[in-house]
């Protein structure tokens, strides 16, 4: 309330931060050749809305988790399908229950050296969904072009898991997350993210699970169970996509921030 207060009543709970910090200046350029860091940011109880987070790369990963049932009932056809969920209206079902929790906890541990981010440790999590992340960003003169690459780790809550199956075989009945296969990594720039999605690892466990997938794709004749079947084996069989994402992401610099309300202001937009 204090160093947004135009998002007054949005976020509640606490927030604890240390960090060490040496350095020259206070521009991007500067920041990128000089900063030295260690940080360490915890936050919980926040009671934070989904449909408050302006965060690109928190709501680029929420987006990938909200799009996982798309994934597995249309596997050939899910590309460029799969972050729709948020742009037709107000999400429905499965993706309703799932941003309908508020976060809860958003921490992140790391250092800063040589212009290089290393995340340690981060996670955001909510009774829906937790994710957990360590990777590396590159630092920029423009700071929103500064380039990621952090692999996300995501469990779902057994319900949700369980209802497009997705629950990995000897899961703990009283677990209250099932843990997927690693299948998401954060590309791209801290302006303009680029979730990078292996959708063969999430259509393989949905085929292990007692569902399976024939009995969630439309009608289970056997034609439609063959179609899903030659989906299936041409995913599996794919060769992976081009990592090179070379998209045009330059933006303008922005103004120079305070440090305090900076760090709050890029934590919670």
């Amino acid at each position: 309330d204090t160093f947004q207060p135009e998002r007054a009543g949005q976020i509640s709970g606490t927030l604890t931060a240390g960090a060490q910090v040496k350095g020259a200046g206070v521009t991007g350029a500067s920041l990128k050749q000089n900063l030295n860091a260690g940080f360490d940011v915890l936050s919980t109880n926040l009671n934070f809305s989904i449909a408050n987070v302006r965060n690109k790369v928190i709501n680029a990963v929420i987006n990938a988790i909200v799009g996982i049932p798309d994934l597995i009932q249309s596997p050939a056809n899910v590309v460029g399908q799969i972050f729709g969920g948020s742009k037709g209206g107000k999400p429905t079902g499965w993706a309703s229950e799932l941003t309908a929790a508020p976060i809860d906890v958003i921490t992140a541990r790391g250092s800063v050296s040589n212009g290089v981010v290393n995340l340690e440790d981060a996670a955001v999590a909510s009774a829906a969904f937790q994710v957990q992340a360590q990777g590396t960003i590159t630092l920029e003169s423009v700071l929103t072009n500064s380039t990621m690459l952090i692999p996300v780790n995501v469990d779902l809550s057994q319900s949700l898991a369980g209802r497009v199956g997705l629950v990995p075989p000897g899961t703990p009945t009283n677990a209250p997350y099932a843990a997927l296969p690693p299948f998401l990594k954060m590309r791209g720039t801290l302006g303009n993210p680029q979730p990078d999605i292996n959708k063969v690892v999430l259509v393989e466990l949905a085929a292990k699970t007692g569902l399976g997938i024939a009995d969630r794709i439309g009608d289970t004749t056997t034609g439609d169970a063959n179609k899903v079947l030659n989906v299936v084996g041409g995913l599996l069989n794919s060769k992976p996509s081009s990592p090179n994402t070379n998209t045009s992401t330059r933006t303008n610099q922005p103004p120079p921030e305070s440090p305090v309300g900076g760090l709050l202001h890029k934590l919670f937009r």
